[in-house]
């Protein structure tokens, strides 16, 4: 992303430059843009600007900010389902706010993320949704496809994996159409438009998408052919 741009401030050591050996190693992973995500660190509730299936980008007040190499323990809370996420993460870099923002920004690397952790998440950052939880009180009667979700933009846009940039266009715009919320009075629309959007927003990038498949594409998951 460009605001990661380290020659804004190559001074500022707090800011690991991409030849530190402790660069934030989710850099060139597919990053999502979020939207009204937050999580709480020693309840003190912060807002993700992105995230990875390695890593989060995080802004919070310049005034009490972690330092470098220190792990903290973050919360992820679905006010809908009630279900609760706790992981862990490195503080992988420090940008302190200018003077005007008085925000920071924080680059965080998870530890030790199981598969479907790490799925939950990046689909958290999709569709606005965490329907997995590591609360063992939460939720007992969600079955066990709702506790391993897998994300799957192709399926938000209704191709195929191998559909073509042409293809992948078409879909989307046909489908953004219909459920514009302008047109689309339903109560799902909002998130519907917005989960097309973030899906788009990815696939529609050769260098995005490949990323994507690299991780979560049709040759990384089990085989549904077989019968």
């Amino acid at each position: 992303m460009g605001n990661d741009n380290t020659q804004d401030n190559p001074k500022d050591s707090t800011h690991p430059t991409r030849d530190n050996p402790q660069d934030f190693i989710s850099r060139n992973d597919v990053r999502i843009d979020t939207k009204g995500i937050h999580c709480a660190q020693d309840s003190t509730k912060i807002r993700v600007a992105d995230l990875t299936g390695t890593g989060m980008r995080l802004t919070a007040p310049a005034s009490k900010l972690p330092e470098v190499g220190t792990a903290q323990t973050y919360t992820f809370t679905d006010q809908d389902t009630q279900h609760e996420l706790t992981i862990q993460g490195t503080v992988r870099w420090v940008r302190k706010g200018s003077v005007i923002s008085r925000r920071a920004e924080i680059g965080i690397e998870f530890i030790d993320l199981t598969p479907s952790i790490r799925d939950a998440l990046v689909r958290l950052a999709v569709q606005g949704e965490l329907l997995i939880s590591n609360q063992p009180d939460a939720d007992s009667q969600t079955d066990s496809q709702s506790r391993t979700p897998n994300i799957n933009l192709y399926d938000i846009l209704a191709v195929h994996p191998y559909a073509s940039g042409s293809e992948i266009k078409a879909a989307y715009h046909k489908l953004v159409k219909h459920w514009h919320p302008d047109k689309n009075k339903t109560p799902e629309a909002p998130a519907r438009f917005e989960e097309l959007h973030k899906a788009y927003s990815i696939l529609k990038d050769p260098t995005l998408r490949a990323r994507y498949d690299e991780r979560f594409g049709p040759d990384q998951q089990p085989d549904q052919t077989a019968a």
